[in-house]
């Protein structure tokens, strides 16, 4: 019995290898046409997976979140396989309709050509496993998340007094010290108001991100008033956390989670009262550490800080360092130094106090600084929070006149967190008349600006990290309102107070303003009639999510009312005391919702003398025909008034005083040229033209059609002007800088003079370009760009070569630029040709060119120093793109002998994506091998590798073979004779310390990624991918000199945190001679279908004594020591 089933265990497994091998073939060509069909369908089914997937994409990138890494390769493998299959389908179906052609020519009707039929049945089945394989893919991406939010950068506005505060090195350390600690989680610093605590934990932030000490920093400012849930949302934005929950407790759930077990450092500054981290959800343990500031010891310690450190005035040598910095030379002057030393010590050691004396009195004589001594003797308070007031009341003193103190006491009641709002300064400083005898909006900004700048000189403003935004110490703050209040009868309540009563008839009576912080609130509401007759600014947010009711006579009082800004009012109605305000020159009612478009508008209407008027934000569906009454208006903003749909013709066109124009985000109705009458809804964008004043212009025009000849000013200083279809927003509305035109134009004749006029102005500018022009750059500037900054220039299959040709220009081109992109821009072979004048792109910063299929290069070579401010460079999918700099009609061994190497030494980021005939950045400095081989490295002698460059990015260059030159190319093939052959061991070079991210993919001719060399200068090397290399046989490779070499090599990267190496089919060894690792901070390693690979790891002891006796055991990718060194 045995003997038989033995028998038919053997028929059976003879069955296996030969019926079915054989039916498989047989089928390929009788069912060849099924397998067709089902491959169609299939190829369908993954393309309607492929839509599905990419819907909940740009919902992500709608929430500004980012695909995964995964998610993008899925869909480039799905684009190339359906890109297959349809290749694919067309000549099988050209197949079937010749053979059914011959067919019906034969004489029995069937004359079947079996091999195509094999071929096109075997082909079909094996790219339905493809795309099956990418279905199955893709169906997991359906159900979890596919783009995640990408983490903003944080960026601190750091005092400039850091130099001062050397001595303070010492608490520094202290809280590091501290914060490393197991046992403790949480400590803080308490001093002063100005003393530096602020800075002082910035610097601890930089320090802890700068080691490593900590995986995240987050940092949020308490203040007086404790708001859990901005203070939540403060963390969550610098710890990339979308909250699941709206309740405060729900998101505090959400916070702990995030935090629980991570090494995550969260800054709290400035709590003025106890604050509960329960109900914030901050709960430090394990990892997470929390560092805390305020004016006192007490909150901290009711806070829950284990330990506190008190930051103390500056000593009396720090503060006269500092002092002498910020007044200068003059306190060199032997008849003024001593003096100056007196002043300084009567500023107390606060920095801040410090700065502002010392800035006041720079550059000024010998009587000036006694005056000053005197009037800071008089200073005799007994808190120190008092004498920082009277300093700095001392400093607001002495301001130039009486437009620039009473500028500084309007910039406290602008303040939104530290910034001032210059837009809001602008509105209320022109409503109040402040600017002397300003009477425009432009000249009144030029003023502005420069009184901003005074104020930073004299240390009473700080820079910002927006420049629309500069900052004011909040010390600098408080003394302000203290001044405004005790001289000029200003009623103010700050963030986090409330006004229980309103004040006395004796107050009001000569109340000049009345100013409520966001934050600050009315228990006691709006009283009946407000008697303020000499009141000239009232300023109110709203911070009750109920209805704030102004009463019926609340303005009858306010004869005087220059400034009203109401925000953030719901179911806003105006009473019929608000037409009494006749003297009312600016009028803000932002983000507010009011009950009756028709009752609110045409009362503002009534105010004939309104100069300014901003509607921001509002819920405003139309704007009625009143408003064109307004014929004293300069200023309009209807920014972000998303349901305006209606503005009745002539409305406009009748504000003939308007200066400024702001409809960003709003009206886009624009009616048609042409339709008059009843048809006429809205108003035409012609009416444009009647704004003779104009000079500030925020307008989107959809349909180009509808734009009229010579619509656009050249006495417009600010726009930001969108013309023709939806440009993506992510793009256009990048950068804030003044001069921003965007145009997607669809004939050519639509680029009249107005528009040409604008393109010169512009800073930033956006095309798409015009079919049917051969070169249209210099139609649009003969000057060359002076101003432009940004470029962009998308889908054009034209006739344009070149970008710009120095035919057209006798002096440099794009000297300020400092980004350029190219998006589809097909016809393009070059940016530019030839050679342009010197300070041609000097500035220039970033490139990219993406699905530029005509690209061959980018420069001629002899422009190449003008591009050594490249910062980050990235082409992709430009199919026949070479080199980034072509060399012209000169000798080149005459270049190879006499030019200097060249080094981008800013790049910090080289992206290259699918240039399939790419060979480097230039073939200058290539050998005659090279260049007949058809192959080439990314770097050689002439282009040295950027010892700048962080993050390297290489995906599909089919002609690269290496990264680094070979030794022998490092130099001149005349001068390498004279070069010192050195080992692996003894080679230190420094030029790829930065390097932060490598990735490379498919790059199918490249036999490593590292000589040796550069392999041991990878200090900030966190992440390592190389995937899909055919070639790929080492990871490092051995260099000229090495093979002698008898000790062994240790490579070490101690950031690598991420090792990906996958689907390498020629990789033995990650290096192939003696040698061993580490990497102490690595934390995921990925080795996929390496099939050469034997043996991940083995002890190098072992390993050398049976290299030693030449046994034939399996060759390790890894070579370790016993101490475990893979943490």
């Amino acid at each position: 019995m045995e003997q038989i089933m033995t028998i038919a265990d053997w028929i059976a497994t003879i069955a296996e290898y030969t019926v079915q091998p054989i039916v498989r073939q047989v089928c390929y060509v009788v069912q060849y046409k099924s397998k067709i069909a089902d491959l169609e369908t299939q190829v369908r089914n993954l393309d309607l997976l492929k839509g599905r997937v990419q819907h909940s994409v740009d919902e992500g990138e709608r929430k500004n979140k980012k695909a995964e890494d995964d998610v993008k390769k899925w869909f480039e493998n799905v684009g190339e396989v359906i890109e297959k299959a349809n290749k694919f389908s067309e000549e099988a179906n050209k197949f079937v309709e010749e053979e059914h052609q011959a067919n019906m020519k034969c004489l029995h009707g069937c004359c079947a050509n079996l091999k195509p039929r094999h071929q096109l049945g075997r082909k079909s089945t094996k790219i339905k496993k493809e795309v099956a394989e990418l279905r199955t893919e893709g169906e997991k991406y359906t159900t979890q998340l596919v783009s995640y939010r990408a983490s903003l950068p944080e960026t601190w506005n750091t005092s400039t007094t850091s130099e001062a505060f050397q001595s303070r090195t010492s608490i520094m350390n202290s809280i590091i010290k501290e914060l490393l600690r197991p046992d403790i989680n949480i400590i803080g610093v308490y001093g002063l108001g100005g003393v530096g605590k602020t800075t002082l934990v910035k610097q601890v932030s930089d320090h802890v991100q700068q080691s490593h000490l900590f995986d995240e920093v987050a940092m949020a400012t308490v203040s007086q008033n404790q708001d859990p849930k901005r203070i939540q949302g403060e963390i969550a934005d610098k710890l990339d956390l979308k909250f699941q929950q709206e309740t405060i407790a729900g998101r505090a759930l959400n916070l702990k989670e995030r935090t629980r077990n991570k090494k995550i450092l969260i800054i709290l500054d400035d709590i003025w009262t106890k604050l509960n981290l329960e109900v914030v959800g901050l709960e430090p343990v394990g990892g997470c550490k929390i560092l805390a500031t305020s004016r006192t010891r007490e909150v901290l310690s009711e806070t829950g800080t284990r330990n506190e450190f008190k930051l103390e005035v500056l000593h009396e040598q720090e503060s006269w360092i500092l002092f002498e910095k910020k007044a200068g030379d003059v306190v060199k002057d032997l008849a003024i130094r001593n003096i100056a030393v007196e002043v300084a010590k009567r500023c107390s050691g606060l920095p801040v106090l410090i700065i502002s004396v010392a800035s006041s009195l720079r550059s000024k004589n010998e009587y000036s600084w006694k005056d000053a001594l005197e009037s800071l003797k008089k200073i005799d308070r007994n808190e120190m929070q008092e004498k920082s007031y009277s300093v700095l009341e001392w400093s607001y003193n002495q301001l130039r006149d009486n437009e620039a103190k009473s500028f500084f006491l309007l910039c406290a009641m602008t303040v939104v967190g530290n910034g001032v709002s210059l837009r809001d300064l602008l509105m209320y400083s022109f409503g109040l008349g402040i600017l002397r005898n300003m009477d425009t909006l432009e000249k009144a900004r030029n003023r502005l600006y420069s009184l901003v700048d005074y104020l930073k000189d004299s240390c009473l403003l700080l820079d910002g990290e927006d420049d629309q935004y500069p900052e004011m110490h909040d010390v600098a703050r408080d003394a302000a309102l203290y001044i405004a209040r005790k001289e000029h009868q200003v009623l103010s309540v700050t963030k986090g107070n409330e006004l229980k009563t309103w004040p006395e008839k004796d107050f009001s009576e000569d109340c000049n303003m009345i100013f409520f912080d966001a934050g600050s609130t009315i228990p006691a509401g709006l009283p009946a009639k407000l008697q303020c007759p000499k009141l000239k600014l009232f300023l109110l947010v709203n911070n009750d999510d109920k209805p704030l009711e102004v009463p019926e006579n609340f303005f009858e009082e306010m004869k005087e009312l220059k400034v009203l800004d109401l925000t953030s009012f719901r179911n806003l109605l105006l009473p019929p005391s608000f037409v009494s305000l006749t003297n009312l020159q600016t009028l803000c009612l932002e983000d507010c919702m009011f009950t009756d478009d028709d009752d609110v508008l045409p009362k503002i209407g009534e105010l004939r003398g309104l100069q300014i008027l901003s509607l921001a934000r509002s819920h405003v569906g139309k704007l009625c025909k009143e408003i064109g009454q307004l014929t004293c208006l300069r200023l309009l903003d209807l920014s972000y008034c998303i349901k305006l749909e209606i503005i009745p013709p002539n409305v406009l066109s009748n504000l003939s005083s308007l200066e400024e124009l702001n409809m960003k985000y709003s009206f886009k109705n624009w009616e048609a040229e042409g339709v008059t009458g009843e048809r006429q809804i809205n108003a035409s964008v012609s009416e444009l033209k009647h704004l003779s004043q104009l000079t500030t212009l925020n307008v989107s025009v959809e349909n180009a059609d509808a734009l009229p000849t010579s619509l656009f000013s050249d006495q417009l200083e600010r726009f930001r002007i969108s013309v023709g279809g939806v440009f993506p927003l992510r793009e256009f509305m990048g950068y804030e800088n003044s001069k921003k035109l965007r145009l997607e134009l669809t004939r050519s004749d639509q680029l009249d003079q107005s528009l040409k006029m604008l393109i010169k102005k512009s800073e930033n500018l956006y095309l798409d370009l015009v079919e049917g022009v051969s070169n249209c750059i210099p139609q649009l500037d003969s000057e060359g760009f002076p101003q432009l900054k940004r470029l962009n220039l998308q889908n054009h299959a034209g006739e344009m070569k070149h970008i710009i040709e120095s035919i057209n220009y006798t002096h440099s081109a794009f000297p300020k630029l400092e980004s350029l992109r190219l998006y589809d821009v097909s016809s393009v072979e070059s940016i530019c040709y030839p050679q342009l004048g010197i300070g041609s792109f000097g500035k220039l910063r970033t490139i990219c060119a993406d699905g530029c299929s005509g690209l061959k290069n980018l420069f001629p070579f002899s422009m190449v120093n003008c591009f050594l401010q490249l910062q980050e460079t990235e082409l992709s999918y430009c199919d026949i793109l070479e080199e980034v700099f072509v060399a012209e009609k000169v000798d080149k061994s005459f270049i190879r002998q006499d030019m200097d190497p060249t080094e981008f030494c800013q790049l910090k980021v080289l992206s290259l994506v699918h240039l399939p005939q790419f060979i480097g950045f230039s073939s200058i400095g290539g050998s005659e091998d090279e260049i007949l081989n058809n192959s080439a490295p990314l770097f050689n002698w002439k282009f040295k590798f950027p010892k700048s460059l962080e993050v390297l990015e290489m995906e599909e260059l089919d002609r690269l073979t290496s990264i680094w030159p070979d030794h022998d190319q490092l130099a001149p093939p005349e001068f390498t004779s004279k070069l010192t052959k050195l080992s692996a061991a003894d080679k230190q070079l420094n030029s790829y310390r930065n390097l932060r991210i490598i990735r490379v993919h498919r790059c199918q001719r490249l036999k490593y990624i590292f000589p040796a060399s550069a392999a041991r200068g990878l200090e900030q090397l966190v992440e390592l991918t190389v995937t899909n290399c055919r070639s790929i046989k080492e990871i490092i490779a051995k260099e000229e000199g090495d093979d002698g070499a008898e000790e062994i090599i240790k490579f070490v990267f101690p950031k690598l945190e991420k090792l990906c190496l996958r689907y390498l089919p020629q990789l033995g060894s990650f290096y192939p001679g003696m040698h061993t690792y580490k990497w102490p901070s690595l934390t995921r390693v990925e080795i996929i279908e390496c099939e050469k690979m034997e043996i991940l790891a083995a002890d190098i002891s072992t390993f050398h004594h049976q290299h030693d006796q030449a046994t034939t055991s399996p060759k390790p990718l890894f070579l370790i020591e016993k101490i475990a060194t893979f943490s």
